[in-house]
């Protein structure tokens, strides 16, 4: 029932705000609906790597696509979901370089409150995934620092487990640092990948999600919606 004290402009505002209050409530529900299904995947999965970088970019790029808000905003909203899912299936070791940067991108694509690791250098947080002491790892992008690089070459054309999984933010224009996830396996495919690969020292990157290549580095998810 309406307040006769208050005004019609006054009962309308509090008329919208209660609708806002039970859509809050709505999209809760919602997202606890989420985590219950995500931690049933969990359990299928029996052990395996609860890291899916494909699926994840892919569940970006389709939302984005659906929807007329700000893309930026859908990816952190739902890096958020996606981190605290994955935080509550099982929890993942990270290692990073000594760097606010890099604090910053692994709270961004794995949560604020996520348990980081810290090494002097990212060629340590190389051999920290290669010697299986994390799950994963973030390095700044190599376009702004290369410096791990011939760890991570050098760690592949010995045979180990350690590759370019992602880069992270998947979209442009957040503000952040850019930073590449490094894992001990191959991220899925998604719709839009590129196989980043290394001859004689140089980059070079295949568009397609090619995991036999010849000085395969890893594979990562375009960043472009088109």
């Amino acid at each position: 029932m309406s307040d006769p004290t208050l005004t019609t402009d006054q009962q309308k505002l509090s008329q919208v705000r209660a609708e806002i209050d039970a859509l809050d409530a709505r999209i809760l529900n919602a997202i606890e609906e989420r985590a219950a299904l995500a931690a049933q995947v969990a359990a299928a999965k029996s052990g395996q790597h609860t890291f899916r970088p494909g699926r994840e970019a892919d569940l970006v790029r389709n939302l984005v696509a659906s929807s007329a808000l700000p893309p930026q905003l859908i990816e952190r909203i739902w890096r958020q979901i996606i981190a605290g899912n994955l935080s509550s299936q099982a929890p993942l070791k990270i290692t990073i370089p000594s760097s606010p940067d890099m604090r910053i991108a692994a709270g961004f694509r794995f949560g604020p409150g996520v348990a980081l690791t810290e090494q002097r250098s990212g060629g340590e947080v190389v051999g920290a995934i290669a010697n299986g002491s994390s799950d994963l790892g973030i390095v700044p992008h190599w376009d702004d620092d290369a410096t791990w690089l011939d760890a991570l070459i050098a760690a592949r054309a010995d045979g180990q487990h350690v590759f370019i999984s992602a880069v992270t933010p998947l979209l442009e224009g957040h503000g952040i640092a850019d930073g590449v996830v490094l894992a001990s396996i191959l991220p899925d495919p998604s719709q839009a990948d590129v196989t980043v690969t290394s001859a004689n020292g140089t980059l070079a990157l295949t568009a397609g999600h090619h995991p036999q290549a010849d000085g395969l580095l890893g594979i990562i998810q375009q960043r472009h919606l088109s």
